[in-house]
């Protein structure tokens, strides 16, 4: 619906600055209904020297996060936390509207709570890994029995945790799972390649030939 162009946007230059797209997203009210409202902007560097500049380009853009979170504060929380730590999140109040940006966007992991008045969690995670069968899934909240975990893990989570949780905990579970992600592309990408450039063994029969002279 909203473009394939826009799933795979990353920083681009111009003479002097450094631009680094950035999505918001958010429900807007209208007669009764509730409307999706996606929004693309660049936010720049003032590049003030060509070191600065070669600096800019070494550094990657921020991983990005779509947190699907019913209570205000969790979600408050969780944005503070994880934008002081330099990862770009994108919060959801309801699994609806994570499908829909989730479906014209990409990301690095998606972040889900158990609990929601429409869609469980779990629920949310296997419509999710209908279209996506690679971006980690984490589970923050405060369902804490194992039929739970149990419950997340088989629907296509990679981790689970019980609120509340240091917020170093939660730094840090997001960065193994989201590091684990990209050793695993690169090594299906390598496979790949290697299985697109490997030739089959071609096999010579031999023949015999006879002439009159």
């Amino acid at each position: 619906m909203y473009g394939n162009a826009l799933r795979d946007t990353g920083p681009f230059s111009l003479p002097g600055k450094v631009f680094y797209p950035c999505v918001s997203a958010h429900t807007i009210n209208s007669g009764g209904s509730s409307l999706l409202s996606i929004r693309l902007q660049a936010v720049y560097v003032v590049i003030e020297s060509p070191q600065t500049l070669k600096d800019m380009k070494m550094q990657p853009p921020p991983f990005r996060i779509l947190c699907t979170e019913d209570d205000v504060d969790t979600r408050d929380l969780i944005t503070f936390v994880l934008k002081s730590n330099n990862f770009e999140v994108i919060t959801t109040e309801t699994p609806a509207l994570a499908i829909e940006i989730a479906k014209n966007f990409s990301f690095d992991l998606y972040l889900v709570d158990n609990w929601m008045p429409s869609m469980s969690g779990p629920d949310l995670c296997k419509e999710l890994r209908t279209f996506d069968a690679d971006t980690p899934i984490l589970f923050y909240s405060g369902a804490g029995y194992e039929k739970d975990k149990t419950a997340a893990y088989a629907s296509g989570a990679q981790g689970y945790l019980v609120k509340p949780v240091d917020n170093g905990e939660l730094v840090a579970e997001v960065r193994r799972l989201i590091s684990e992600s990209q050793v695993n592309r690169t090594t299906k990408t390598t496979q790949a390649t290697i299985s697109e450039t490997t030739a089959p063994p071609v096999h010579y029969a031999a023949a015999s030939y006879s002439a009159k002279l």
